[in-house]
């Protein structure tokens, strides 16, 4: 009788000890494994998607007829004016012509004489899938040497007759390249050349 009520704590003991590292799950460095947590659902709410950049209203930088761009590349500042008859209407079978301006200031020499010898445009239309190139660009170039000024208060005008666009297409962009050449100094007649790029956006009526 005595001896089993020796054994009888020390397998109690025993079977307590091994409940509570069953409830601790005990790692076998020592440390105890943190319990599963109770994760929440998933919401089953929609999340509202965010407005893609095809949904957004089309730019028409020329809905009131003008527009002006001020371009900074390579020491040069341009100022260039667009303007077209309101509203636009580039799909008209005649064309429709939008006049174009330049001039050109030098950042740090304002008295530096610049002269550009070739301008072109080119339209780019937008169908809602794709852009697609429109027809040949159109280009001036100066029969004089070297150029036609445009610095000092002197400007670059000229009109370009933008044939007329699909009926379809949704958006035009109206690429410009003009070539430019500016004196060394005032007492060499040595020249840099220098092109430069811009464009203009607009909706495209009937």
């Amino acid at each position: 009788m005595g001896r089993r009520r020796a054994v009888a704590p020390a397998v109690l003991a025993t079977v307590l000890a091994l409940g509570l590292a069953a409830c601790g799950q005990s790692s076998p460095v020592g440390g105890a494994l943190p319990s599963p947590s109770l994760s929440a659902a998933p919401s089953e709410e929609p999340t509202e998607a965010s407005p893609s950049s095809s949904t957004a209203a089309p730019v028409d930088e020329l809905a009131k007829g003008s527009v002006r761009h001020t371009v900074r590349s390579g020491g040069l500042t341009l100022v260039i004016d667009y303007s077209t008859p309101p509203p636009p209407r580039w799909a008209s079978d005649s064309g429709t012509p939008l006049q174009v301006s330049v001039q050109v200031s030098k950042d740090r020499s304002a008295k530096q004489k610049i002269y550009l010898t070739r301008a072109s445009v080119r339209s780019v239309i937008d169908d809602g899938n794709t852009f697609l190139p429109g027809p040949d660009p159109i280009v001036d170039t100066t029969n004089i040497n070297p150029g036609y000024l445009v610095s000092q208060s002197y400007a670059y005008i000229q009109v370009f007759s933008i044939p007329a666009v699909d009926r379809g297409a949704q958006t035009l962009r109206v690429d410009l390249k003009v070539e430019l050449v500016a004196q060394v100094n005032g007492k060499a007649k040595d020249y840099v050349k220098q092109s430069v790029t811009d464009s203009v956006r607009s909706v495209v009526t009937g």
